[in-house]
C-alpha cells in the first residue's frame, strides 16, 4: 500500500478527534449565547470544524476500505496455505512453478533438500514464524507414488 499525504490515524485517534470536534462545536455554540463571539466568528469556526469531521469521516472511510482489502489479501493467502501441499502434489511441473514462485522469495536446494527458504508477502508475514512446520526440508519434491 502506497505512502498517503497527511496523518495515519486509528480508528480510535478518529472517535477521539470526532469527540473532541463535538466539543468544540458545543463551546463554540456556548460563546455565541453568551454574546462573547459574533456571527461572522462563529460562521467561520463552524464551517472549519464541519471540514475537519468530513475530513476524519472521509479518511476513517478509506482506512475502513483498506482494511477489508488487506483482509481479502490474507484470507486468500490462508486459503491457498492451506491446501498447498495437496494442491502442489497434485500440480504439473508448470504450475508446481508458478506456485514457487507465488509462495517463495529464495528457495536454495543442496543434495536434493532444500537447505532453506524465504516466503514472498504476504506469506512471510503470516507463515514466516512457521517454517519449520509448513515446509519439510527432507526433498525438495514431493515422493510421487508408484
Amino acid at each position: 500500500m502506497g505512502c498517503d499525504a497527511g496523518p495515519r490515524w486509528v480508528p480510535a485517534e478518529f472517535s477521539r478527534r470526532l469527540h473532541q470536534l463535538a466539543t468544540e462545536r458545543e463551546k463554540l455554540l456556548r460563546a455565541y449565547y453568551a454574546d462573547a463571539i459574533d456571527v461572522a466568528i462563529l460562521k467561520r469556526e463552524q464551517a472549519r470544524i464541519n471540514a475537519d469531521v468530513a475530513d476524519a469521516e472521509s479518511q476513517l472511510a478509506t482506512n475502513g476500505e483498506k482494511l477489508a482489502q488487506a483482509k481479502q489479501i490474507i484470507d486468500l493467502a490462508l486459503d491457498l496455505a492451506k491446501e498447498c501441499a495437496a494442491s502442489y502434489r497434485r500440480a504439473r511441473p508448470d504450475v508446481r512453478k508458478m506456485w514457487n514462485r507465488a509462495l517463495f522469495q529464495t528457495i536454495s536446494v543442496r543434495d536434493g533438500a532444500v537447505a532453506e527458504f524465504a516466503y514472498e508477502e504476504p506469506f512471510e508475514s503470516l507463515l514466516g514464524s512457521h517454517k519449520g512446520s509448513m515446509v519439510v526440508l527432507t526433498g525438495f519434491e514431493p515422493v510421487s507414488p508408484p
